[in-house]
């Protein structure tokens, strides 16, 4: 009788073999093999596994098992296990984990927010609204208050449908930019609007805050951040419609080159490089490279010399173009 071969595997941290199951999960090798030992990235992967099971309780003892072997969690794992705990409304939790983290004494490069917007989304979660717009305020009211988002929790309470916690957090965000002429919070809500295609929404809060038309830089930011996936120009153009003068239209009609060629939507690239010319707007290199490519998988001949440079070259002439005029702006 022929044997077959047993399955081993290299264990993480450890320079020793043994057999090993399909069904033999990392933490049943940790308390059957003393020496045993998962590398920080293995753990952090356990603790993202149990987050996403919604195991919360077991994703915290295995950072703390993490730190007590001076290991260090990734970033993802942090952000992960604290989402999971503002689904489930412990706010102890999350602030459990925070105080873990800040004894790393380790710069994790991670945004404050995050406990920021999961306490919050923690506190509607318990039906608790007042202490989410308290907190909110306090950071917006702050002295120190940097321009921190706070989109993430506007996402999540417009795909819940909790109009309870969405009025009173958009009257809060109405209030700091009418008032303290904080418009980071209203601007954060604005977009999470067109975002999810609630026009007529976008539509009013724009008439009860008319300074949000010139919050041009998270205006433009969100543009880019929409040119960088196909299917997203109608958001850009409803944007548009609500606020035509948020940039120049050079800067603006290259992110929607860059839509219509992820699109692959020659008919309109070639209808938007006319409508340029007419206009007499210069078109950069950039786009005239995307229209190229366009024209080239189209199997068509472009009406214009193709950039002989790659893309990289002038996607980073542009963006040296933009640092040297914001530059001069502040000056």
């Amino acid at each position: 009788m022929v044997r077959s071969k047993p399955k081993y595997t290299y264990t993480l941290g450890c320079p020793h073999y043994f057999w090993f199951s399909e069904k033999l999960r990392p933490e049943t090798a940790e308390s059957r093999v003393r020496s045993f030992k998962l590398s920080d990235v293995a753990n952090s992967l356990l603790i993202i596994s149990h987050s996403k099971r919604g195991q919360t309780k077991e994703a915290v003892e295995k950072l703390k098992s993490m730190l007590q072997l001076d290991q260090v969690p990734m970033n993802l794992a942090i952000t992960r296990l604290v989402q999971a705990l503002g689904n489930h409304g412990d706010v102890a939790g999350i602030q459990e984990v925070e105080s873990l983290i800040k004894s790393l004494g380790t710069d994790m490069n991670l945004s404050s927010m995050v406990f920021v917007n999961n306490t919050a989304l923690a506190h509607i979660t318990n039906g608790d609204v007042e202490s989410a717009v308290e907190l909110f305020d306090g950071i917006y009211t702050s002295p120190n208050s940097s321009n921190a988002s706070m989109s993430f929790v506007f996402r999540k309470v417009l795909e819940s449908g909790n109009d309870k916690a969405l009025d009173k957090l958009s009257a809060m965000a109405e209030r700091l930019a009418n008032h303290f002429a904080c418009y980071r919070p209203a601007s954060d809500l604005f977009l999470q609007l067109l975002d999810l295609d609630k026009v007529d929404d976008a539509k009013f809060m724009l008439a009860r805050c008319n300074a949000l038309a010139e919050q041009k830089e998270a205006l433009l930011s969100f543009v880019a951040q929409k040119a960088q996936s196909p299917g997203q120009i109608g958001k850009i153009k409803n944007l548009m419609s609500l606020v035509p003068d948020f940039t120049e239209k050079e800067v603006l009609y290259a992110y929607l080159m860059k839509c219509h060629v992820l699109d692959k939507d020659l008919p309109s690239a070639k209808s938007l490089y006319e409508q340029m010319q007419k206009e007499g707007l210069h078109v950069d290199e950039l786009s005239l490279k995307r229209l190229a490519g366009l024209y080239h998988e189209a199997g068509e001949t472009a009406p214009f010399s193709e950039p002989p440079e790659s893309f990289k070259f002038y996607a980073e002439r542009l963006r040296e173009k933009a640092a040297k005029h914001q530059a001069q702006a502040e000056e």
